[in-house]
């Protein structure tokens, strides 16, 4: 099965889940969760919604819906979610992680490095705290810190390419230009394994069915944004016969 074929079958397991018990909240709350990638926002927080209406003391629901809100920009009421999960489940530290996000982008640094530190108090092998610590050290120029939570993040994490990438955001910006160029060149290559392990491999279907789709012509010019290591922009050129970038 593709990836989108077991998010179709997934998606209608959840559903008949809950036709056989229509009070079963964990149900909807993984439904509306398989469904998020799939650009369904009103959907999702419906269901998220119901999930909680069911259990009231669902911890994981309103952290769901913490992280839905955050993605919309709805600060107040993605804070407000987090925190009601983290009354549910005082060590929760996902919610204090996403709760640390959600201030930052509120500007209010010290409280979302307070919920960063809690998150890595509570689970020190949590990489993605360490990592969004590291992120708003860098931010507000307290760069030996974000090295040392970079560092964490990717020693908890070794394939964490974001964090990788961003140490050496950091190494260069303080001229350690050597080594910054050994970070970007692990990034290079662990970046196509993380995308096997995340897409199951069909990231190398997709990539060649977007050329087929494009259906370029010698000649034909591609401006490829982010491309990470480039095979779309790789897989271009041996289309069209380029010979240079």
């Amino acid at each position: 099965l593709s990836t989108l074929e077991m998010f179709a079958e997934a998606t209608l397991n959840f559903k008949k889940a809950i036709i056989l018990r229509p009070v079963f909240g964990v149900a909807y709350n993984n439904l509306a969760s398989c469904m998020l990638d799939r650009g369904l926002q009103e959907v999702v927080l419906k269901n998220y919604e119901r999930s909680i209406y069911i259990h009231p003391s669902y911890a994981e629901a309103y952290n769901n819906l913490g992280n839905l809100y955050l993605d919309l920009n709805n600060l107040d009421y993605s804070i407000e979610n987090y925190n009601k999960a983290i009354e549910i489940k005082f060590n929760y530290f996902e919610a204090y992680n996403g709760l640390g996000a959600a201030y930052e982008k509120k500007n209010l640094y010290d409280k979302a490095l307070s919920c960063f530190v809690k998150s890595c108090d509570i689970n020190p092998k949590y990489a993605e705290a360490y990592y969004n610590s590291a992120n708003l050290h860098f931010k507000i120029n307290n760069f030996e810190d974000a090295k040392l939570n970079f560092e964490k993040a990717i020693n908890l994490k070794p394939n964490f390419e974001k964090a990788y990438n961003n140490m050496g955001n950091l190494l260069n910006s303080l001229g350690e230009f050597e080594k910054a160029t050994k970070v970007f060149n692990e990034v290079f290559n662990k970046y196509d394994v993380m995308n096997d392990i995340m897409s199951f491999g069909a990231h190398r279907l997709w990539k060649k069915k977007l050329i087929d789709w494009m259906n370029p012509n010698k000649g034909d010019y591609l401006i490829d944004i982010a491309s990470g290591t480039g095979d779309v922009a790789k897989a271009f050129m041996k289309r069209t016969n380029s010979v240079s970038y």
